[in-house]
């Protein structure tokens, strides 16, 4: 807490089954949170920030909803996750994500394409031949004739982001 009457700054939740369809925050937080403005709530993670629609249930407990899945889907959410939220004034929260082991999830780091813009043009054109949409996401599967080979053959799974 800070202070007595102070709004707790962190506050952790579990993902449960469900979870996908909104977020409902601690009662203890909700209840000492004075916020008037109850549109949306700003989320940061790893993954970049989301604004997420907020609103109160009958027992004046927060609830994040439309805007919140994508939150999840960007930052790979499970059922058994857990993530660790920061107050930072108003309705603004940083987060980190912990997986079923209880430790942080790690993300693949971003490759800069402006030092490579070589392999821009060909992921450009990617996309757009397969209509990629924020959300969808792709797997490769490399087959090589041999390790000496420069002759590289990949299957691609396209799984498509639900709307």
């Amino acid at each position: 807490m800070d202070g007595k009457y102070g709004v707790t700054r962190h506050f952790f939740k579990f993902m449960l089954p469900g979870f996908l369809d909104k977020l409902v925050l601690p009662p203890a937080f909700c209840r000492k949170l004075k916020e008037e403005n109850l549109e949306h709530a700003i989320l940061t993670s790893h993954q970049g920030r989301k604004k997420v629609n907020v609103c109160k249930n009958i027992n004046g407990l927060i609830i994040f909803k439309e805007g919140w899945k994508d939150f999840a889907y960007q930052n790979d959410l499970s059922i058994g996750d857990v993530i660790v939220f920061e107050h930072t004034g108003g309705l603004h929260f940083n987060a980190i994500v912990f997986d079923s082991t209880a430790c942080e999830k790690q993300f693949p780091e971003e490759v800069n394409l402006d030092e490579h813009p070589e392999d821009a043009e060909g992921w450009y054109k990617f996309y757009k031949s397969n209509k990629l949409k924020d959300g969808d996401f792709c797997i490769f599967e490399l087959h090589t004739d041999s390790p000496r080979s420069k002759t590289v053959v990949m299957d691609v799974q396209i799984s498509r982001h639900p709307p």
